[in-house]
């Protein structure tokens, strides 16, 4: 490992941040009430950096209150639970202080690397910086799509889709999880690996479509947020419905329960999902796209459960908890995972268009509120045998 590649590693996560950051008009924007204004990530990625890398993994002195006030984004249960700031900083001070931040970051490097300890082998707090920064693209993103704005020129693919039909998958083992020493970066949720036994079960074969929600809306069920006067919300502009009917439909966990059991069905477990995990060639990650494309867009996967990487985030049934051997190695970010073990979030897989490419590693794990409907989201039914 040398600074080099860790400055260009870097380096990329911010150009992709600049660009997103520049498309923006009005960075005092808050789209979405459970989440600070656009301006606070412009301040939270830097103040994340230093925090972690420089006064955690080096032992420097912060530089001042902006390294506080950015320091922690939220996760309110409701809008009635938002707490932190409530105004921040001029945009140009703000800039000013990533900018400083960046240059003093990359400075660093040749002496992280010198260091001793986790955070240092293998430059891991730089790792944990840029992972961070790719994160939160994500988050950016799915702020844009519920913000009206159409940030990127990209004429969206239509079409009806796939329609899903059951496939019988075998019972057999799966290791989740990674060795520690084995990969040059992983979150703590990710340790220790784990072999678990997966019975036999019967899947989809493709995500559930929007136009197949339309039932469940006509049954009674709700309608998912993208959904607005017969359009589609995405980032580049809004979508008629006609167009966007093959796509996955985008609801909350707690919202793709209700139709699995509107179907007499269930959620997939996050071993289920790990047990037939293929990313085809063509898988709809890593901003291919600025949107979702219609079910059944890639190839199909030997299993004969298709898309289960790229295209949203799918939906499980797992509740997110510690497993056995759980240790939070970054102990200055003991509460990463942690925080979160409390019951209402649950684990979701494979990943959407708007997810970095180091994510789509088999052992990388993520989770969000199970009544939360933002995320760029897919999900699967599961019969019973």
């Amino acid at each position: 490992m040398n600074p080099h590649t860790l400055t260009t590693e870097l380096q990329g996560a911010w150009h992709r941040s600049d660009d997103l950051f520049g498309r923006l008009r009005d960075l005092d924007q808050r789209p979405i009430a459970l989440r600070h204004p656009f301006v606070f990530y412009l301040g939270h990625l830097p103040a994340f950096a230093w925090n972690q890398l420089a006064v955690a993994a080096l032992g420097k002195a912060p530089t001042g209150p902006l390294d506080d006030l950015f320091a922690f984004g939220i996760d309110p249960e409701s809008e009635d639970d938002v707490s932190g700031p409530t105004s921040f900083p001029p945009v140009h001070d703000v800039w000013a202080y990533r900018d400083r931040i960046r240059a003093d970051v990359l400075a660093l490097l040749p002496e992280l690397l010198e260091g001793e300890g986790p955070l240092c082998e293998k430059g891991r707090a730089a790792r944990l910086v840029l992972e961070h920064e790719l994160m939160h693209h994500e988050t950016l993103l799915y702020m844009v799509q519920m913000s009206g704005l159409a940030l990127y020129p990209e004429a969206p693919e239509g079409g009806d889709g796939v329609a899903a039909r059951l496939v019988d998958v075998p019972e057999g083992h799966m290791q989740l999880g990674a060795d520690f020493d084995g990969i040059d970066f992983g979150w703590d949720n990710e340790f220790p690996p784990r072999t678990v036994h997966v019975p036999a079960f019967r899947i989809d074969s493709h995500a559930v479509r929007n136009s197949d929600w339309q039932a469940f809306v006509a049954a009674g069920g709700p309608e998912p947020i993208p959904w607005h006067e017969g359009y589609v919300r995405t980032c580049c502009g809004p979508v008629p419905f006609d167009v966007a009917r093959g796509w996955p439909v985008q609801v909350s966990q707690a919202q793709a329960q209700a139709y699995a059991e509107w179907r007499g069905r269930r959620l997939p477990t996050e071993a289920e999902l790990a047990r037939i995990r293929h990313r085809p060639e063509g898988a709809n990650v890593d901003f291919g796209h600025h949107m979702p494309m219609p079910v059944g867009h890639a190839p199909d996967s030997p299993s004969g459960v298709n898309e289960v990487v790229g295209n949203g985030w799918e939906h499980t049934a797992s509740v997110w908890e510690s497993h056995e051997g759980f240790h939070p190695w970054v102990d200055t970010y003991a509460g990463y995972s942690a925080d979160f073990f409390d019951g209402q979030h649950r684990v979701v897989s494979g990943g959407s268009w708007a997810t970095a490419g180091r994510f789509l590693r088999p052992s990388f794990r993520n989770w969000y509120r199970h009544d939360y409907p933002y995320v760029f989201s897919k999900f699967r039914t599961v019969a019973e045998r």
